[in-house]
Order: C-alpha cells, then structure tokens, then sequence
C-alpha cells in the first residue's frame, strides 16, 4: 500500500486484513501520538521524545504551505524566534527537523489547556484568576520584546497552562522582528476581536499591539464574550468598530473599577494611550492586585466550579439569593443546610444555605447562564452599583426558562436594589413584572413559591406597611422581605414607620453565613445614621431672619455631605434647601438684608463708599454673563449675592437672577449626582452639534466622564449642547422620583434652558409647570416681568 501521498498522523486500513492504523507516525525522535490542535497554518501533534522519554509537541506544516517557500521561511523563522528567547511564560522549543516533506518543531507540551478552553468552561473568569495570567503573559512578552520580537497574534487560544496553572505563550508564527522596536508586516494574520487597529492599517507596529492584543483577550474572559460580536471582512468597518468599542465596565459592569481601568488603557485605540512599556503594564496590575487584596475588591464569578462546590457538603451558605441561583435552576427547590458531617439540620421553612435542585428539566447550559447572572448581580451589590445589579437580576425575571423559585427570588431582590438606589418607581415596576410571572404560571405553586408570591403582593401595596402585615420572623426570607419593607417605607418618606423595621431587622439574630442579610444589615445602619442627621431638619420651621435662614441653609449643606443612602435623603435636603431659599429670598425682600448686611439697609458700617455704582453695575453684569456663559452658575450666584445695587430696578433684577442661577446650579448637581460613579447608556450631543458621546461611565462636578476613542475624558458641562443636556435629564428623571421632586428637578431645568439661550423650550414647559402649581406660576411670573 503506497502512503507516500499521506500526511503524517493519517487513519488508513490496510486492504488486507482491514486493521486500521496511523501512517507516518514517526518523525526523527517523535512519535505522533494524537492530535492536539489544527491552525491557520499548521497542525499540533502530541508525541513522545524516543530519546529523552519525555511528552513534547510537535507542529507541523500543514499540507496547503508545506510547499509554499514563503511559508516554509516563516515556519523556520518561528522556530528560531521561540528557540531564542528563554522565559518560564514562553514555551521552549527543543529542535527543528523535516519528515516526508514537512518541517516540524518539537517544543515543550503544555497539558493545561489553553485560557480559550477555561473561558469556553467559565464564561467569564475571576480577577484574581486574570490578574495572574495577565501578570505573567506581560512578562513573557517582555522577555520576546528584549528578544527584539513582538508576537501579533496574542489571543486566548495562544495562552496556554502548564499543570501547575502557569501561563505559557505560544505561536510566534506571526511574529516580526524589530528594528528600533518597531517593524511592519507585509500581509494582515491576526484574529479581528483582538488585532490592534493598528495593525488593519499596514503600518509599523511595536509592543504597544501586543498590549492592545493582551487587553482584548483579558476583556473577552472577563465579560464572558468578545469585545464586539459584528461581522466584517472590511477593515476600514473593523477599525471603526474598534474605535466605538464599549468600555468592560459597560460590558461587564461586575468587573471592578480599578481593573477595567487597567483594560481599557490597555485597548486604547490609540497606540499612545496605551501603556508605554511592560513594566508600566505590571506595574498597574500589581497595583491594582494589592489594593483588591487588601480591599477585598476582586470578585468571583460563580462558575462551573461553583456548582461542585454547592454540591459538596461545606457548611458556610453563599449569598442567600446567589447560592439559591448558582444551583437553584430546576422546577423544584430542595433549601439544606449542610452541617461539616452532612446531616440534614433544617427545621422547616426556607433557609439560606446549599441549594439542591430536585428536577433536572433545567439544561446544563441554563444552569451556568443563570449562575452567572446572580454572582454577576452579587458583586455588583457588593459594589453598591445598585442600578446594574437590578438590571441583571432582572434578566432572570423576564426569562421564561428561569423555574419560578429563582423568578421570584431575584424579583425581589431587584426591588430591593432599586429602593437601595432611591427609585422606587423601579421597584415597583420588578414587583409588578414578578406578579405578571406569577399570573402566568400554570401548575401547583411550591411552598416557598406561595411565600414569595404573598411578599410580593404586600410589597406592591400603595400604603406604607404595617408591622403586624409582616408576621414572625421564622425563616431567612422573612427577614428579607422585613428588610424590603424598611426600604419601602423610607422611600415614601414614612420615617418612623421606616426606622421601627430597620431597628427590628438590625436586632434580630443573623447567621453569619448568611452573607446577604449581614450585608442588608450593614446598609441598616447608613439609614439609622441618616435618619439621626435629618431629624432636627424634617420639621416645618419659620425663621426670623436672613441670618437665621443662611445659617440654618449652611448647616444643612454639611448635612448633606454626611449622608450616606441615596434616593429619599438626598431629595429632603434638596427639598428643604429648595424652602430655604425661597424664605431667604422672602426676609430679604421684606428687611432690605444682604448677604453680608449688618448695618442699616444690610450695608455694613465699615464698608467703604462706592464711586461708581454704574461702572460697578456694567462690571458685575458682564462678569455674571461671562459666568453664566461657562455654565458656572453657582460662582455667577456667589458673584451676585455679593453684589449690592442702588436702585430698585437693579435689584430686582438681581434676584432673579440669585433664583435661576441657583436654580441652575441645582440642576448641574442632580445631573451630577444622578450618573456619578455610574453612568448610563445615553447619548449625548457635543457643542459642536456633530460629536457625539455614546459611553458615559461617571460624572464630576465639573462635567460627564465619558469613554472618547476608547480613552477616558471629561466633557464639562458647557461642552454639551444644551437640548441634548435637556434631554439626558427627561431621561434620568423619568422614574424613581415623586410628584414633588419632579417638579424640583422641572424647574431647575427650566432654569438651565432659560440661562443657556433655550428661552422658548424653558417658556413652553414652564407653562406646564405652572399648570400645576400655583406657587410656581406666580414665582415665574416675576422672574420674567424683570428680566424681559
């Protein structure tokens, strides 16, 4: 039988007595023993070393190059390339050879699989996990960088393990040799999700791909997908995708903040803002690393890890809601507590420990998506991102294969995150998303269902709940629903009703393996603090004077700096600030007193005479427009307090614009408390009316934080074109708010579009507000009687 046409490794049966068996299976020292691999270019074999009596791997030419002299060249040129560079996360090679026309190298086995093969098992790894193999890939690129080498083909597939779980690069088959550090490739091989944009261009490239590489592989594994999932064969289409790539923190907003920073500098799209050497990169992943070990930061994405370990008879319970969903996917859910020797020691009613399912009609597959989402939502809560975590756990609410257990679970704890965030609008709407699950639900409901059913009706209930609606507290739910109801109560503002089940959760007995209720019980005590910081203020006061007033408005801004929840408390202060400069305005008004008046008309005796009251007045006036005109209303407010005109027309005039410049500051920092620390995914309009911004990751006080060609950038607030401005505030105040905070935030809006030139947008909902209230429309009335 003639095999000379055959590649090495191929099955044949033998025409005689019909055995099969493998042809050219030896190749000098190696025996092939199976196949390992196939790439673009060449085949990976695992084999014995007949010398040494050691397993290597053998990488072989694959017949469509194997005559190709160019390919040939490169092939030995890999070979040289790895051969040459000596580092424990480099794999060695051992020799270079030819057999029945192809070349081979032999080079070091790595039986640990590859980190393509651990994401395909995970779907998203943990921090601590990446930041390990990142630290020690960025080493291995070093060492080939020092070599004179960039590799160009990084990606998770050419990431492998050895048995010890140390990371080893291989396939240098793409890589180029520099000159002066940079070098260009005459053709593009590279995989499209994680190939620099630079190199989709055909100029020269340096280490800085590689890092770009790196960093896309890492997001992929952290977020469990790719950094984009459009097709294209265009690479001019490939490169714009890459310019408008999300930031992880978007992508996978569990991932923590000091780690997607180091990512995303890493996929900078510009080779400049990325990291300028390795040892910067290691740098931050080691600084990142000792912050999350003494912080605690990094997390741990539940895994198929994590269903072994839910499976094993460990006593400490996971979170009550994440060890529930990390296994709790099947129609029936049996709630054990484990003790170290295994025996059951439940006692009836739902508890917070290992969580068995008892019906296996929920796929493997769902097992792990729906584990991922609850530990995903876990961290997140953790994180207090409360708004990403309602969103995640709402995906479990709106999925009909999710079995109703978990439906109502995370149901629940969704509202309880949107009240932890003070939108309680959005709480109501999981609550009622949950209850339409319910009617939907065909068959007899489990116990825990009928629970869980019950609270959410309770829960949904208009009027604020009483003690006595909640029953014993006998079981871990509960005191999760006593918790839920606390929340509730503060939202709508009944305080006392609020405090009593706060003091009352925070006093009943909490395992500590209970780690949702020790961390709900943390979060009690914010709102005791809060609620002792507020009390002085909630009262209705009428005060005497100017003085009086400011003092009583300066102790509340220091009030408001202590708070600690969101939602509620923050809007109070809002509101009683909002009091207090209507009653400031008021004594003004009728005493003639100034901000810094002590003397007769609020003219303090020692304040020299003013010479020009009309060149003061033009000074002034142009100082406040220039102000108001960089969209810094609170210094044009300070400017005009400290002005003190003449004449009444001047003073008027002056007033008024103290109530829309305040005004306007107010609606700068809701803006700014509203996306601080978070962000959202609106879009806002540049000043230009061309540039816009798609990824909004946070906010300072001087402006939004946005991602801009991949790098992190602050767009001041006067950078932003005035309707889109408007429009990102419909948006993130179309729920969570009362009646009277809306119309807070309304007229501070209007304030905003009159001072910024959108006069006709401020008049049109300025007459829907006034329709509504009374005191507004009079309060408008003679804001533009003075300034029209």
């Amino acid at each position: 039988m003639d095999v000379s046409v055959l590649s090495p490794f191929t099955n044949v049966k033998c025409p005689e007595c019909g055995e099969q068996t493998r042809v050219k299976c030896k190749l000098g020292n190696y025996e092939l023993k199976k196949r390992q691999g196939v790439g673009g270019m060449s085949l990976v074999f695992g084999a014995a070393d007949l010398t040494l009596g050691r397993e290597v791997a053998i990488k072989i030419l694959n017949e469509a190059y194997s005559m190709d002299e160019k390919r040939i060249a490169e092939f030995e040129k890999e070979a040289r390339i790895t051969a040459g560079i000596s580092h424990p996360h480099v794999v060695r090679v051992y020799t270079v050879g030819q057999a029945f026309g192809r070349y081979y190298i032999a080079m070091e086995m790595v039986a640990g699989g590859s980190l393509e093969q651990k994401m395909s098992e995970k779907g998203s790894l943990d921090e601590s996990e990446i930041v390990s193999i990142a630290t020690q890939v960025t080493e291995g690129l070093q060492a080939a960088q020092r070599a004179g080498l960039i590799h160009r083909d990084i990606k998770p597939g050419n990431i492998l393990f050895d048995n010890q779980g140390h990371a080893k690069i291989v396939d240098f088959g793409l890589a180029l040799v520099t000159q002066g550090g940079k070098a260009k490739a005459e053709e593009i091989w590279a995989t499209p999700y994680y190939v620099p944009p630079e190199a989709l261009e055909g100029i020269e490239e340096d280490f800085r791909g590689d890092i770009y590489a790196l960093g896309a592989s890492l997001y992929h594994a952290l977020s469990g997908k790719p950094p984009f999932d459009q097709e294209t064969k265009s690479t001019t289409a490939l490169r714009q995708i890459k310019a408008e790539l999300p930031s992880l923190r978007k992508a996978a907003p569990w991932v923590s903040e000091g780690l997607c920073d180091v990512i995303d500098k890493c996929m900078a799209f510009d080779p400049m803002d990325r990291y300028k050497s390795y040892a910067e990169l290691l740098k931050a992943l080691k600084h990142y690393d000792t912050l999350a070990q003494r912080t605690g930061e990094a997390t741990a994405p539940v895994s198929a890890r994590a269903k072994r370990r839910t499976m094993s008879k460990q006593a400490s319970a996971n979170w009550m809601w994440g060890a529930i969903g990390a296994v709790a996917v099947g129609v029936g859910i049996a709630y054990v507590v484990l003790s170290n020797n295994g025996e059951d020691e439940s006692a009836g009613g739902a508890t917070v420990g290992e969580v068995i399912p008892t019906s296996p009609e929920v796929s493997e597959a769902k097992m792990k998506l729906i584990a991922a989402e609850l530990s995903s939502a876990r961290s997140l809560l953790k994180q207090r991102n409360y708004r990403a975590a309602s969103e995640r756990l709402m995906r479990l609410v709106r999925d009909p294969e999710v079995p109703s257990e978990t439906v109502y679970w995370a149901g629940v704890q969704s509202a309880i995150a949107s009240w932890l965030d003070g939108r309680s609008a959005d709480a109501r709407k999981a609550l009622r998303e949950v209850r339409n699950r319910q009617d939907e639900a065909v068959g007899e409901l489990s116990a825990t269902d009928l629970k869980l059913k019950s609270a959410t009706e309770l829960l949904m209930q208009f009027r604020p709940i009483q003690r006595e609606q909640l029953g014993a507290m006998e079981d871990d739910l509960d005191k999760m629903v006593l918790f839920a109801a606390a929340l509730k109560n503060w939202e709508q503002g009944v305080w006392d009703g609020a405090t009593t089940l706060f003091k009352e959760f925070e006093s009943t007995k909490i395992s500590e393996d209970s780690e949702a209720l020790v961390f709900y019980r943390s979060l009690v005590r914010d709102y005791l603090h809060d609620e002792g910081l507020m009390r002085p203020y909630v009262a209705g006061f009428q005060l005497e004077n100017v003085q009086a007033a400011k003092a009583r408005r300066e102790a509340l801004l220091a009030v408001e700096k202590k708070i600690k929840t969101r939602g509620r408390a923050v809007y109070n202060l809002d509101s009683l600030n909002h009091q207090l400069s209507q009653q400031i305005k008021g004594l003004e008004s009728k005493f003639g007193q100034k901000k810094y008046g002590s003397g007769r008309n609020g003219k303090s005796a020692s304040e020299p005479a003013r010479k020009d009251p009309q060149a003061e007045w033009r000074s002034v006036h142009r100082e406040v427009g220039n102000l108001v005109e960089r969209l810094d209303f609170a210094k044009a407010s300070e400017k005009l307090k400290e002005y003190e005109p003449e004449s009444e027309v001047k003073k008027s005039w002056r007033e008024q614009m103290i109530y829309l410049t305040d005004s306007g500051a107010g609606f700068l920092a809701a803006v700014y408390r509203d996306l601080k620390d978070k962000g959202g995914s609106y879009t806002l309009l540049g000043r230009d009316g061309k540039t816009e911004f798609k990824q909004i990751t946070g906010a300072s006080e001087e402006g939004v934080e946005v991602l801009d060609d991949g790098q992190k950038r602050l767009v001041l607030w006067r950078e932003i074109e005035p309707s889109s401005m408007l429009g990102l505030h419909n948006q993130i105040t179309r729920t969570g708010l009362n009646d009277f905070e809306k119309r807070i935030r309304l007229e501070q809006a209007i304030a905003y579009a009159w001072l910024v030139g959108e006069k006709e947008k401020a008049k049109t909902a300025a007459s829907k507000l006034a329709d509504e209230s009374p005191v507004f429309k009079r309060r408008w009335a003679s804001c533009m009687d003075i300034l029209e």
